[in-house]
């Protein structure tokens, strides 16, 4: 049963960090194509998509750990 749960909240989080690195890049694309608001291109198109990224596969990481390790256990 704590597989399932843990199964679902992994996909869960897959959807959500997969959803905002995409929409960062869509509004960042939008963002670039105005001159008054290009400086925050930065922001939306690396440090968002790049944030949103990084905690995925912490979280994928850590919970793969975690799982190996308890099964051991």
């Amino acid at each position: 049963m704590i597989m399932l749960v843990l199964a679902a909240m992994a996909a869960l989080m897959l959807i959500g960090c997969v959803g905002v690195a995409v929409a960062a890049l869509i509004i960042g694309m939008g963002v670039a194509s105005f001159k008054q608001t290009r400086f925050l291109a930065p922001v939306f198109l690396l440090i968002l998509p790049l944030t949103a990224l990084g905690a995925l596969l912490g979280c994928l990481g850590l919970g793969g750990y975690f799982i190996t390790h308890v099964s051991e256990n």
